[in-house]
């Protein structure tokens, strides 16, 4: 069985996927949506978030997004059965947060940030500052 999520043509679907349903996020309580920070200003972005459960991407788009013909074939072939969730295992962040599965929280200091997820417990930590050397 291959991974899947190895082939490039998967690989870039990913992030255009997530940043499409982005604007789909819920702000946290107590933020608003329309509270943009100010050029240069870094973005709070502590909370727990939920996004709303996608299954059929072309219903919020409109339209099928366009394939290639390698693209639609994959898509024909996908088996259920492989999908990660099916099989108890982490779904990964970038399907954890724009499938709406669950809510997940980000913790957000100026070194780290950590986005938690309710979904099988898993968290991702991102040092956003290089380590200080002694």
């Amino acid at each position: 069985m291959g991974n899947r999520f190895s082939d490039p043509i998967v690989s870039i679907s990913f992030p255009i996927i997530a940043f499409l349903a982005f604007p789909l996020l819920t702000p946290p309580a107590g933020q608003s949506a329309t509270n943009s920070p100010q050029p240069g200003e870094i973005p709070d972005l502590n909370g727990v978030w939920s996004a709303s459960f996608t299954p059929d991407i072309s219903k919020p788009l409109g339209h099928q997004p366009p394939f290639t013909p390698y693209g639609v074939k994959r898509f024909k072939n996908v088996d259920e059965a492989d999908d990660p969730l099916t099989q108890c295992l982490p779904i990964g962040p970038a399907r954890g947060i724009q499938a709406g599965i669950m809510p997940f929280q980000i913790v957000q200091t100026p070194s780290v940030l950590a986005i938690l997820f309710e979904n099988q417990r898993i968290f991702r930590i991102i040092y956003t500052e290089p380590p200080q050397r002694p």
